[in-house]
This record gives C-alpha cells, sequence and structure tokens, in this order.
C-alpha cells in the first residue's frame, strides 16, 4: 500500500453523471454506475498477499463506456471474452462482444482508500507504476477484491473511472509552505463503495 500525498479537489464528483455524453441508464430503477457486494472469498491483495476479503462487482448500469486502470496486462489477457466465433467453419465477430470485453471477470484493478480522519488516501488494489486503462462496455460488468481489514478499519473504496469523452488530467505541482505537493484538476470521477454497504455481519 502506498500513501498518495494528493490534494483532491472539492469539485471532483462522486456522483454518477451521464448527461453530458447523452447516455442513458439501461436499467432505470438502478443508478448508471454503481458497486455492489458479490460475496466473501479469500483472494483479496492487500499488497503483498492475498488475504479474505470483500469481492465487489462494478456494474456499467448505462449504454457508455467506461475507463479505469488495472494492472498491467489484464486489459487484454486471454481471461478476455473471445470477440470471435466460429460460423459455418469461418471465424467471424460477434455482435453482443466487444473486443478484449472483459465482462463477468474478475479483474486485478486499483483503487483508493479514504480511512476516517486519515489525512491521505492509501493506493490500494493493484496500484503501482505498471497500470493500464481497461475499458467496460455498456451493460458489462467485472469483479474485484477488497480486503476485509479495510473495512474494518472504517475505509471507504474510491474507484477512479473516465467516460469517453473526459478530457483526461490537467496536473500542476504547488508548493505549500516549502513541500512539494503534487495537486490534480482533472474531470475524474469516482464510485464510491462504504462498510455500511456490506450486507450486515460481514465485518464479524
Amino acid at each position: 500500500m502506498k500513501l498518495l500525498f494528493v490534494a483532491v479537489l472539492l469539485g471532483v464528483s462522486f456522483q454518477t453523471s451521464v448527461a453530458q455524453g447523452g447516455c442513458s441508464t439501461i436499467d432505470k430503477t438502478m443508478p448508471p454506475l454503481f458497486i455492489s457486494f458479490a460475496q466473501l472469498d479469500d483472494k483479496s491483495w492487500d499488497g503483498d498477499k492475498y488475504v479474505k476479503g470483500a469481492l465487489l462487482k462494478l456494474n456499467n448500469n448505462s449504454n457508455c463506456r467506461i475507463s479505469f486502470s488495472v494492472a498491467a496486462g489484464e486489459s487484454r489477457s486471454s481471461e478476455a471474452s473471445s470477440p470471435l466465433v466460429l460460423r459455418n467453419g469461418k471465424l467471424v465477430r460477434r455482435d453482443d462482444v466487444p473486443i478484449y470485453s472483459l465482462s463477468g471477470k474478475r479483474i486485478s484493478l486499483s483503487y483508493l482508500t479514504k480511512y476516517p480522519n486519515a489525512k491521505y488516501l492509501v493506493e490500494g488494489g493493484f496500484g503501482g507504476d505498471v497500470l493500464e486503462t481497461a475499458y467496460l462496455y455498456g451493460g458489462e460488468h467485472i469483479f474485484f477484491g477488497v480486503p476485509l481489514k479495510n473495512f474494518q478499519r472504517g475505509g471507504e473504496i474510491l474507484l477512479a473511472y473516465h467516460y469517453d469523452w473526459d478530457e483526461g488530467d490537467r496536473g500542476q505541482i504547488i508548493t505549500k509552505q516549502g513541500e512539494y505537493t503534487q495537486r490534480y484538476e482533472t474531470v475524474e470521477h469516482y464510485l464510491r463503495f462504504a462498510p455500511e454497504q456490506l450486507p450486515r455481519g460481514t465485518l464479524k
């Protein structure tokens, strides 16, 4: 795990909005993007080893594609659904499966954890210097694990994502009282998953 000395601007929204890109929700009774609890497991990475954790499900309930950061090799791994199928002796592209679709797969992704009264966010999952961009198409979902100890300490998971129309980072370095602090002005969005969203008794 790594502490991030990042000043997150208050203007960064934790709410999901799809209006800007002309997106619409698929299931109108649910948010366009949301994280839900799937099950308990023992394969959540804590930075050193696999531990007991909560398997979470990232749901893209919109008709727009989003992107997020994953460990190197994840976005085009052999685990990705094949966009090709054999028909009449020929390999043809399946209309319902985008190229390198990861839908339904467990992914090693990067997220942040915000602990109560903590000054800095903590990088979790498979964060680090070697990350790449993965895509989640409309109507798809993926799974990722978070150690239960993160939630037991009151940590909230913040999963950064972008829509296709986002402009990307406009980074700057600012100096505060002689210390260098990295500050980002971005159009990055975050999905939030808090301990109280886990089923009752999960943390016992």
